[in-house]
């Protein structure tokens, strides 16, 4: 996600996979991974913030090296951001990547939501 405590991803993104984790789970996935371009610990005081608990695993990616090697990087300087993510949902499985779904734009949360990932399992 592009940061912890945003606008559209405390609002929209992360509750919707907190709100349908249960459903990834039911469908087999194994683990919902949360990674945003934030340190440590900002994301965990987000994650204790949204009660992800055990559903969501909130990883940290604060020099955008995930970011940057998956090509997700945005540049958000002028909005006073900096290099961010940009918004996508990931599906892997043994360490393949199976669909990527990116938004066009980081203040959008549609194809990424989970409700919408769920149609592709």
């Amino acid at each position: 996600m592009p940061g912890a405590f945003t606008s559209v991803c405390s609002a929209k993104h992360l509750p919707s996979f907190i709100n349908f984790s249960k459903k990834f789970y039911e469908k087999g996935v194994d683990q919902i991974f949360c990674i945003a371009v934030n340190d440590p610990f900002v994301m965990n005081a987000w994650g204790k913030t949204n009660k992800v608990e055990n559903n969501i695993m909130m990883l940290a990616d604060p020099f955008l090296n995930f970011t940057k090697s998956i090509g997700a990087e945005v540049d958000k300087s002028g909005r006073g951001l900096g290099l961010r993510s940009n918004r996508y949902t990931m599906l892997i499985d043994n360490l393949n990547v199976l669909t990527i779904q990116e938004e066009k734009e980081t203040g959008v949360c549609d194809i990424s939501s989970a409700e919408n990932f769920l149609k592709l399992l």
